[in-house]
């Protein structure tokens, strides 16, 4: 609740511009179309004034710090983009977010990265909230600032270089930080921003023998959207890799159709960066083989169902 005198600017500013919309009615019923348009440019930078006189203290803080401030008064919530244009006061406010993320260790995730997280990861207690956001959405997941974060961004930015692939520089990168929480935001620019990283880091955990955990992958207490190499002692691999042959012919005998949920291409919704895997219905370490018959095609949330229950 805003104070009396955090209350009269935002009220000066409303009342500016209803004095200015109030003389635009005039030029909306006289001029041609482009001096409407030309004439209507001012009301952006006064609803940008009525939106950052809604943060207390605004007029002592940077664009970037109302951002903060707006995200840690609603943690774990998708809070739009137009919503921080707003309050912010810029255009650059993707900019500002992650430097917030990189800079600062505030853990504030992209809806880009949470689709291609996968809800699952998530767990059902919040999955209906990243399920509804769109690329241009953003969510605080936690409210404790990571203290290290320049230092593991400067390891981030000179694995980012190296000319291995997105998989091995992510390993590299939990290596050099065994038993500390890495989010997935992180991960992903190590990657070079590729959409496939999520899906590297579960090869590592479930084909590769590596022991990276996530909230609802064994560590409970870690905060939703991060991660953490337990151990830097790499467990017996199981090599799961199907021939690329027979994978071909399960995934056509299946209908390209996840045989749990029933996803496919063509009925997958517009920004869905699920795709189809094959999987072991007997795994190999309990005697199972690649016979045609002990596989079956799952998308990847499903995948990552079934393998979440090793860690329960």
């Amino acid at each position: 609740m805003l104070n009396q005198d955090q209350y009269s600017e935002p009220l000066r500013e409303l009342q500016n511009l209803q004095r200015f919309l109030q003389d635009y009615q005039y030029k909306l019923q006289n001029e041609d179309l482009r001096s409407k348009v030309l004439s209507l440019l001012p009301a952006i930078g006064m609803l940008r004034k009525l939106g950052q006189s809604l943060v207390p203290e605004h007029d002592s803080m940077s664009a970037r710090d109302r951002i903060l401030k707006y995200f840690r008064l609603y943690p774990m919530t998708v809070i739009s983009g137009d919503e921080i244009f707003l309050v912010s006061g810029i255009q650059e406010y993707a900019r500002r977010i992650r430097e917030l993320r990189r800079d600062f260790g505030w853990h504030i995730m992209s809806g880009v990265t949470t689709l291609e997280y996968g809800s699952v990861e998530y767990g059902s207690a919040i999955e209906n909230i990243v399920g509804t956001m769109s690329p241009s959405d953003y969510i605080l997941t936690t409210d404790i600032q990571n203290k290290e974060s320049a230092y593991l961004n400067n390891v981030a930015l000179d694995l980012r270089k190296r000319q291995s692939g997105g998989k091995q520089k992510i390993l590299d990168f939990l290596l050099s930080n065994v038993g500390k929480a890495v989010s997935g935001e992180t991960l992903r620019y190590i990657a070079n921003d590729s959409k496939e990283w999520a899906r590297r880091v579960r090869e590592l955990r479930t084909e590769d023998g590596w022991d990276i955990r996530t909230k609802h992958n064994g560590s409970p207490d870690l905060p939703v959207g991060m991660y953490v190499l337990v151990s830097d002692v790499q467990s017996d691999v199981v090599k799961r890799d199907v021939p690329k042959v027979l994978r071909n012919k399960v995934v056509r005998r299946d209908n390209q159709t996840c045989t749990t949920c029933g996803w496919n291409k063509r009925n997958s919704a517009r920004g869905d960066f699920r795709f189809l895997e094959v999987h072991h219905e007997v795994p190999l370490h309990q005697g199972g083989s690649n016979d045609i018959d002990n596989l079956t095609t799952l998308c990847n949330r499903c995948h990552d169902r079934i393998h979440k229950h090793d860690y329960t």
